[in-house]
């Protein structure tokens, strides 16, 4: 018997792009993943629907709304994502539901809305290998979903993607009773931030490494403002998991360097800054020091002077602010990029910065946050 499952076109859209873009990024390493599987419970009074893709070390499970009639036992299609990603692209202005017509024999479907028609071979569920899950005992994180997803989005821009230093390709979460750390480092920055409502089950405190690429599926799980994330966590595996949707991860597998000294150390007070005035002055001299590579800040008399500097340490641009000094002069030679980086993933109006005088780097403190440090280290002069 065929069966008919109706969809939504531009819902459709949005739950196989990150599904399908998943299951698509393992490559051709990994061409058994490169497929997602639509998953229909029956429910009294309804069905409930998932579409779920993996490429081996991810996983990533979104709910998505379908109408099925007669529908008895549970029913997994299997489908190439590649396919439905451009099927569902082509349906996501459709004024009028999808539909997808399964075949009596289970290999073919047609997906339809109107007159259109598009055909796509289905393969056999049973030959889709079971992603991992997490085993044995685990710890259980809930925290406020879209506090966060909002901090971790921060957190992201010092985290490497291809590091020889495993730990700085990933992002660092450790946990304490009531709250927990974010911290990330490419080794050329570092950011941190404590978040604090954290509830904490289970027999330990953990820390983990989770993956870069792993971030950017976590950080677009979108709910109402008061929704909550529950983290299962063991040494191997991370679960985030929402109302909407759940992504899971093997760990980075090793142990995550102890920071604290750096970010308790005692760093000298430069002073307070307007944190748009000075992102201003730096995106005015960005591409200069995009050429020569080099950004020489002075902290003196009230002012920064920002200086472009080549090799030869010819000044090749120069620009200024005012700020509220509360030290000596001070220099430093650094990126403009990993700067404006820093000023833009830390929260507030003012911020005041910090000279390390043993290790000559730059600390950023939101003047309303004392949870939430960036650190940018030098260049060598």
């Amino acid at each position: 018997m065929s069966i008919t499952i109706e969809l939504d076109g531009k819902e459709l859209n949005t739950v196989s792009a990150s599904v399908c873009r998943l299951a698509i990024s393992g490559g051709k390493a990994h061409e058994i993943f490169g497929y997602v599987r639509l998953i229909i419970i029956p429910r009294s009074g309804g069905v409930s629907a998932f579409l779920s893709g993996s490429n081996g070390a991810q996983t990533l499970t979104r709910p998505i709304c379908v109408s099925v009639d007669a529908l008895e036992e549970e029913k997994t299609l299997l489908m190439s994502a590649s396919k439905l990603q451009q099927i569902s692209t082509a349906y996501k202005d459709s004024d009028k539901p999808v539909k997808l017509k399964i075949e009596p024999c289970g290999s073919k479907g047609v997906f339809s809305s109107g007159r259109s028609k598009m055909k796509m071979e289905l393969a056999d569920p049973s030959t889709y290998p079971s992603p991992p899950k997490i085993d044995g005992e685990f710890v259980t994180v809930t925290l406020p979903l879209e506090t966060f997803v909002s901090e971790l989005s921060k957190a992201k821009h010092a985290a490497s993607m291809n590091s020889p230093r495993a730990f700085c390709n990933g992002v660092n979460l450790s946990f304490a009773q009531g709250s927990m750390s974010i911290i990330s480092t490419d080794g050329h920055r570092m950011f941190k931030s404590v978040m604090a409502n954290v509830e904490v089950e289970g027999s330990s405190h953990p820390s983990v490494i989770v993956p870069t690429h792993t971030l950017d599926y976590v950080c677009t799980i979108q709910d109402a403002p008061d929704s909550v994330l529950v983290l299962r966590l063991n040494k191997n595996m991370v679960e985030f998991t929402s109302a909407n949707a759940q992504v899971r991860t093997t760990l980075i597998d090793c142990e995550y360097p102890n920071v604290s000294n750096i970010f308790d150390s005692i760093k000298s007070p430069i002073g307070l800054v307007n944190r748009e005035s000075l992102m201003r002055v730096l995106s005015r001299i960005k591409p200069i020091t995009d050429d020569v590579g080099r950004l020489d800040m002075d902290f003196e008399d009230g002012e920064i002077i920002v200086k472009a500097v080549d090799s030869t340490g010819a000044i090749m641009g120069e620009d200024a602010l005012s700020f509220q000094s509360g030290a000596t002069a001070k220099k430093i030679r650094l990126s403009c990029r990993y700067l404006l980086d820093a000023l833009t993933n830390i929260d507030g109006d003012e911020v005041t910065l910090g000279f390390d005088e043993q290790k000559n780097f730059l600390t950023l403190n939101p003047l309303n946050r004392s949870d939430q440090t960036a650190i940018v280290m030098p260049m060598a002069r």
